[in-house]
């Protein structure tokens, strides 16, 4: 003969099915999945947002300091598609301390080390003075006074020089060459284009005419 439950009192409840519970677990479960995927992208936004800005910064800052250098530098210019070296009145330190009256600088891009990005590394040199006893010997070595990395993380760092070459017609044209190695007169332009790694990144170009003075 079966037995019957008894009916609930007025005021009880009765527990979770089987059935019930999997359905909650499984609502928490997709409920915990958006949420950790809505904070990863939230997280990965603002890494990028970080790294992006970082790279705009580094890339201004390198600006600036070729400007300021540029604008007090002699006659002599040497450069390819990835150095860039000059004298100047003004060189920029990343170290403590007083820089020399004068000195050689360096742009070097340069692939980083355990990465296939590149970076813009900045030296500067010193020189030595020019009097009677050292003008007529061998040049002397400039000496390495202080190295600093500019820019990191580039997907392009790349240098050209505007000058005027004659077209068939004998007619100067401006032409922006590769490689710069005309002793005594500086290009009539020079470009330095940087870019981030990121497609969305726009490579900047900056342009500094050889008007300025020389020391």
């Amino acid at each position: 003969m079966m037995r019957r439950h008894a009916p609930l009192l007025p005021g009880t409840q009765g527990g979770f099915t089987l059935l019930e519970l999997m359905v909650a677990l499984a609502i928490s479960a997709v409920v915990a999945v958006i949420g950790a995927s809505a904070m990863s992208t939230a997280l990965d936004s603002y890494s990028r947002n970080g790294e992006r800005a970082r790279s705009r910064e580094e890339v201004r800052g390198a600006e600036r300091i070729l400007r300021h250098e540029w604008t007090t530098r002699g006659i002599t210019v040497k450069g390819s598609a990835t150095t860039l070296e000059f004298d100047t009145l003004h060189p920029v330190m990343g170290t403590p301390g007083t820089g020399p009256a004068i000195a050689r600088v360096e742009y070097a891009c340069e692939t980083a080390e355990g990465s296939s990005t590149m970076a813009l590394v900045h030296r500067v040199k010193t020189l030595p003075p020019a009097t009677a006893a050292n003008t007529t010997a061998r040049p002397q070595t400039p000496t390495l006074l202080d190295t600093q990395v500019l820019a990191s993380g580039l997907r392009m760092c790349a240098f050209s020089y505007l000058t005027r070459l004659p077209n068939r017609e004998g007619k100067p044209i401006p032409t922006w060459l590769a490689k710069w190695e005309q002793p005594r007169q500086p290009p009539d332009l020079l470009r330095m284009g940087l870019s981030g790694v990121r497609d969305d990144m726009p490579a900047l170009v900056y342009k500094a005419r050889s008007e300025a003075g020389a020391p």
